[in-house]
């Protein structure tokens, strides 16, 4: 999904017209590779900016970018077949704005009996009081009203009245309790705090996606477990100096409640070639291969943030092939050994055959290298293994007992890899860094008829290929005979191709399919073998 607030072009919120602009483009050239949602962010709302965001939620700034409110861009934005999202601040208004100047008691207060007023996130709503359940019951049907079923909703800590640790990555001392007793004294914190994201989602009903922000804000923010969809785990890109790194850094440390309790949010991963916004500058080719590669290798939610209708074809090609989400295992195999891991396995079984996927990221200035025993990616020791590098488009010599491998800086390798079974095997795919597990269902290899057969799902006008290894030299000298597609993909004018044999690739074969339309093509390849 796109998020504004980073773009090099209509930054924070957009406007009226970009926004459906970019939502147009989207569409046609991403939505059929898994894009699905376009969100604006802060500065479309009305409201006095005191100590933070303006925080008039309930209506549009007259004079900023959307003058004629919302829905319309909302209603053109789902016209094309994408969700829109909003952000906005549920849990705190300003005690100083005049609109709240007769509500005082609307708000929690310290200890000291004024309002309890935080940095940035502003003065802490009683989420206990009547009358602050109806305000926020309205507000939420208010912006579903408009057509909005993505709910980004930031400073969430205050909805537990506690103070802002920014950048926390832990429990620090934020004062918990240190205020008056809430409207209701017999509700603690934290009871508050859940109750009013329930309320949020009875109110806006069913279909809507809660993305949560920011864990790095306040460490209470894990009372959300089970009430959002999504969580920012980190600060916003480089908030903490750490550039790329921000967002891998504590999606790593945080990888075992990412689609468990919900999806860890990174912030976006950034492909722009030019253009420098809200601190983030272009970045090569390899570094966006880099960024996008780790949150869809990890499995964490993906997002953008730049301004898409610039791109340049080869940073298009890498959001394309980093889309959609897998359904896989993930984890990072040297948790435990280095500050930023750097090598992620993903393990698909959920198919008649074992898919795995090694990821190697290397965030750094200096050549990385890796050295694991099979046994430590969870890969079977006795056995050997075929392996392809996506993006460098090519095989890679098999191993056996031990993988290793090099990495140039702030770069990437993304390694499919299958087990020698004796007979020929899919190891890779192009349509996706997963190398078939987002794309490829019911592969068989028939020993009787010596034919491999299976479903690719295509994206249409989209060149696809399969990736085969096992051919000759070997054993048996298995040699790739025919290639066909069933009778309704002929007729439908899907084409597969045998492509030439590459002295460099021996052992492996590639097969090319074409589609004129998106659809489920099955496809089955023959072969020959020698004694």
């Amino acid at each position: 999904m796109y998020c504004s607030w980073y773009a090099e072009k209509h930054g924070e919120a957009g406007d009226e017209k970009s926004t459906v602009e970019l939502a147009k483009f989207a569409a046609t050239e991403l939505k059929p590779f898994g894009f699905g949602a376009v969100q604006i962010d802060d500065e479309w709302q009305d409201g006095p900016k005191l100590n933070g965001p303006r925080r008039g939620f309930g209506r549009v700034r007259p004079d900023g970018p959307y003058p004629h409110g919302i829905a319309p861009v909302a209603a053109a934005v789902e016209q094309v077949g994408l969700t829109f999202g909003l952000w906005w601040l549920p849990f705190a208004r300003n005690f100083q704005d005049p609109e709240y100047k007769d509500r005082q008691d609307w708000f929690v207060k310290r200890l000291d009996g004024q309002p309890y007023d935080t940095p940035w996130g502003g003065t802490c709503l009683d989420l206990t009081h009547p009358e602050v359940q109806a305000h926020l019951a309205r507000l939420a049907k208010t912006i579903r009203s408009w057509g909005v079923t993505y709910y980004k909703m930031d400073g969430l800590w205050t909805g537990a009245a506690c103070e802002q640790i920014y950048i926390n990555d832990g429990y620090q001392d934020d004062h918990f309790g240190n205020h008056r007793p809430f409207h209701d004294p017999l509700k603690s914190n934290i009871e508050t705090y859940r109750d009013g994201l329930k309320l949020i989602r009875q109110s806006a009903g069913a279909g809507v996606f809660f993305s949560g922000c920011c864990l790095s804000q306040n460490m209470r923010e894990l009372c959300a477990l089970g009430l959002v969809d999504s969580m920012r785990v980190g600060p916003d890109y480089n908030a903490d100096g750490h550039g790329v790194k921000t967002g891998p850094i504590r999606g790593s440390r945080l990888y075992f409640l990412n689609g468990r309790v919900w999806w860890n949010d990174p912030d976006p991963s950034i492909v722009r070639a030019s253009g420098t916004a809200m601190g983030v500058h272009p970045v090569s080719l390899a570094q966006a291969r880099l960024g996008a590669s780790w949150v869809s290798i990890a499995g964490q939610f993906y997002l953008n943030s730049d301004w898409l209708p610039d791109l340049p074809p080869d940073r298009l090609e890498v959001m394309k092939r980093t889309m959609p989400h897998h359904d896989a295992t993930a984890r990072p195999v040297d948790y435990f050994d280095n500050f930023l891991p750097t090598t992620w396995l993903v393990t698909d079984t959920s198919q008649s055959v074992r898919r795995d996927v090694i990821g190697v990221f290397n965030q750094d200035d200096a050549g990385l290298k890796v050295d694991y025993p099979c046994a430590k990616l969870g890969l079977d020791p006795t056995k050997n293994y075929y392996a392809f590098d996506f993006w460098a488009d090519a095989p890679v010599p098999s191993f056996q007992g031990q993988f290793n491998c090099e990495v140039p800086p702030t770069s990437c390798r993304i390694l499919a890899v299958r087990a020698d079974e004796g007979y020929p095997v899919l190891v890779s795919t192009s349509r996706h860094v997963t190398q078939g597990m987002v794309d490829v269902t019911g592969e068989k290899w028939q020993a009787a008829r010596q034919t491999l057969s299976g479903v690719s799902q295509i994206v249409g006008q989209d060149a696809y290929e399969l990736r085969i290894a096992g051919l000759n030299p070997g054993p048996r000298k298995w040699k790739l005979a025919s290639a066909t597609v069933s009778a309704d993909d002929q007729a439908a004018g899907v084409v597969i191709t045998v492509k030439p044999a590459v002295a460099a690739e021996t052992g492996w074969g590639r097969v090319g399919i074409g589609a004129k339309k998106s659809r489920a093509v099955h496809w089955t390849l023959r072969f020959t073998a020698d004694r």
